[in-house]
């Protein structure tokens, strides 16, 4: 009986192991995917500012000039 339960105890590791091996690598590259898409966006959201930023620059100017 005890020889069963130490059996059991091995193959519940290995199992575990097993599980865990094939299981982390993908998730970290899910992780990865997610965080180069956030960038990606970050990276297209702050070009976006820089162009709204520009817009408002001429805006600012072409009524500066209207008005005086």
């Amino acid at each position: 009986m005890r020889q069963l339960l130490d059996m059991m105890k091995k193959f519940n590791i290995v199992l575990i192991l097993g599980f865990s091996f094939f299981f982390f690598p993908s998730h970290s590259k899910e992780i990865q995917k997610e965080t180069n898409q956030l960038s990606s966006k970050v990276e297209e959201i702050a070009e976006e500012m820089n162009n709204l930023n520009s817009s408002l620059n001429l805006l600012s100017i072409t009524i500066s000039n209207l008005l005086s």
